[in-house]
């Protein structure tokens, strides 16, 4: 009886110790040269990419498996070999942007100025092209690659107006075409399903300069099935839902900002991170920032907030926070203040975050949730940095930088052997 009794008293502290992980976002199995706290001071530079870009910028995404990078310019798409940065042929010869691995990374979408194509990497060729004859933005594809979804834009003094389409990929039909009175920054689906998030800001014709200081309607993030075009759910806001849409794995979480953009100019200290609990049907977290865009550790326990937005390299605002730092969501505190973070990217088990600073220019890794400082990558050259990324698997830290003389893509690893 005392063996028995034994037995489920540790079943019940089982049950207890995984009923108590519920809140926190389960992270997948690390690769075993996955970028951690415990190992990033062993990173090197991999390589540095010149993707002829002609000085313009450039997109770029890390293949699933970290062995290569897609890159586009206004010259067209291709593919770069990380071992030895040989570029293969162009595979579009047409200005391109935005390129998405699918699924296990055998096709690639990418936007051009005539659609939105999928190609297929294991012949390099085409496999279709949706919107064609449309200049749409960057793509979301549904979890299993059959859902291929699209915006494109159109302002006039005073308003912007979006229009939202989405394609079945079986059957190539257009099976949603969604007209959105205001501006729609970004879309993606919810995981293994065929809804679709954006957010809309209605403020957002203030940012262009048409309009300030006008009442403009309120913020809304919607979830729409793109199969039946019937909304899932819709969220008001006095602000403006603005930057990133993140959904947890398991796509009953989903998270976003909001930013009073009323006066043109973001107002210090107004953005906020909110996460609603898609089955519970309200919102859990909302906390301030005080910036324009949140990003999300994976465990989803912690953000750092951006500080500045770029249109091109030409226009910036700047939210003048004097300490940026990586914040636990639940509690609102401070974890870190890194000193002048312009853009970070956290690791693969949220152990570590990669920051970029100005003033010297640089990479700095961190530990968290203490904030020590593992390495540092000076990097002299470069006058501007933006799109600092993880891969997929955690293998590679990419960052995109640039100068007077061209923009250039440099990816950190761990040493192979």
């Amino acid at each position: 009886m005392k063996r028995i009794g034994l037995c489920f008293l540790i079943l019940g502290v089982l049950i207890l110790a995984a009923c108590g992980d519920d809140e926190k976002e389960k992270a997948p199995a690390l690769d075993p040269l996955a970028i951690t706290a415990e190992n990033a001071a062993q990173l090197v530079e991999l390589i540095t990419i010149d993707p002829e870009s002609d000085g313009a910028g450039f997109g770029y995404a890390v293949s699933p498996d970290g062995a290569s990078v897609a890159i586009t310019t206004p010259n067209g798409l291709r593919i770069f070999d990380l071992a030895s940065g040989t570029p293969g042929d162009y595979l579009i010869t047409e200005r391109s942007f935005s390129p998405t691995y699918i699924a296990d990374g055998s096709i690639l979408a990418v936007a051009t100025d005539d659609g939105i194509s999928l190609i297929d990497l294991a012949t390099n060729t085409v496999k279709a092209t949706y919107f064609a004859g449309e200049s749409v933005n960057s793509p979301a594809i549904s979890t299993d690659g059959t859902l291929v979804a699209a915006h494109s834009v159109s302002c006039s003094p005073g308003w912007c107006t979006t229009l939202i389409q989405a394609i079945d990929v079986n059957t190539g039909e257009k099976i949603l075409s969604l007209d959105i009175e205001g501006y729609v920054d970004a879309l993606v689906f919810r995981p293994n399903q065929s809804v679709l998030a954006f957010g809309i800001g209605r403020t957002s014709s203030a940012i262009l300069g048409t309009q300030r200081g006008t009442d403009l309607g309120p913020g809304l993030l919607r979830l729409v099935d793109v199969r039946t075009g019937e909304d899932q759910l819709v969220l008001e806001h006095d602000e403006a839902v603005y930057g990133g849409i993140y959904f947890s794995a398991d796509g009953n979480r989903v998270a976003y900002n909001t930013m009073d953009w009323s006066n043109m100019n973001p107002s210090p200290g107004s953005g906020q991170l909110h996460i609603y609990d898609l089955e519970k049907g309200e919102e859990v977290i909302a906390t301030t920032v005080g910036g324009l865009t949140s990003t999300l550790s994976p465990d989803w326990t912690m953000t750092h907030t951006e500080k500045t937005i770029m249109w091109g390299s030409t226009i910036s605002f700047s939210m003048n926070n004097d300490e940026p730092s990586v914040t636990v969501i639940e509690t609102g505190e401070g974890v870190a203040a890194l000193g002048d973070v312009s853009r970070a990217a956290f690791g693969p088990d949220s152990s570590v975050v990669a920051v970029t600073t100005s003033d010297p220019p640089a990479v700095l890794l961190y530990a968290l949730p203490a904030g020590d400082e593992i390495v540092t990558f000076p990097l002299e050259n470069a006058d501007n940095m933006y799109a600092l990324r993880f891969s997929e698997d955690g293998k590679r830290l990419a960052l995109r930088w640039w100068n007077d003389e061209a923009q250039y893509l440099t990816v950190w690893s761990l040493p192979s052997e």
